[in-house]
């Protein structure tokens, strides 16, 4: 299953490394898109969340269709 899911371009983020220095970094392209997704399952959030009510069907039709058909 894809769904496109709105994400910003550029982000500028501030984290700690392991020995717990604060490192700010800027991403753009795929590599913010990743930090987003990766940010949103540490904040518990699926991306069928992220869907309007239209696609949220629309998923769980697939996966209705998915499972009646014996491959999930």
């Amino acid at each position: 299953m894809f769904f496109n899911i709105p994400r910003w371009s550029d982000i500028s983020i501030h984290f700690q490394d392991i020995d717990g220095n604060v490192v700010e970094r800027d991403m753009s392209g795929l590599y913010a898109r990743m930090v987003q997704h990766e940010s949103d399952h540490l904040d518990g959030k699926l991306f069928i969340e992220l869907l309007d009510k239209r696609q949220q069907i629309d998923v769980r039709n697939q996966v209705i269709k998915i499972k009646k058909a014996g491959k999930w």
